[in-house]
């Protein structure tokens, strides 16, 4: 079985966030990194985000042992928005699937059914759980 050197990890949650489900997610997304030669994962942000990685705030509040490849998305504003939501998470999932498809991975992963119909179509092997 061959090994699998690039894989981007498509999560829609903000990181930092006092969620539960964003602990998995940034342990899951360490555990990954450590196996994957290049791994990302991409999450949604505001454009404050963008450019700032993981950050040694971030790795403490969850308690990581080393800084996460973390792309965050641009979807996020920092005043209140005019916009639902759900629209915010349709512009994620639309951006995440154009950002993975343009770094070619050799796998992503994914959770939400949403974001795997919009992989479908691309043609690059996803991992949908």
């Amino acid at each position: 079985m061959a090994a699998i050197n690039t894989m981007i990890y498509l999560s829609p949650g903000n990181l930092p966030s006092q969620m539960a489900h964003t602990t998995q997610i940034a342990k899951m997304g360490q555990a990954l990194a450590q196996q994957v030669d290049r791994f990302e994962l991409v999450t949604a942000g505001d454009w404050i985000s963008l450019g700032r990685g993981t950050d040694p705030a971030l790795q403490e509040w969850y308690g990581l042992t080393r800084p996460l490849p973390l792309v965050s998305l641009p979807v996020h504003w920092r005043r209140p928005s005019v916009f639902p939501a759900n629209y915010r998470n349709w512009t994620y999932y639309r951006l995440a699937s154009l950002y993975a498809y343009l770094r070619c991975p050799a796998l992503i992963y994914t959770r939400p059914t949403t974001q795997a119909r919009y992989l479908l179509g691309l043609g690059i092997p996803f991992l949908w759980e």
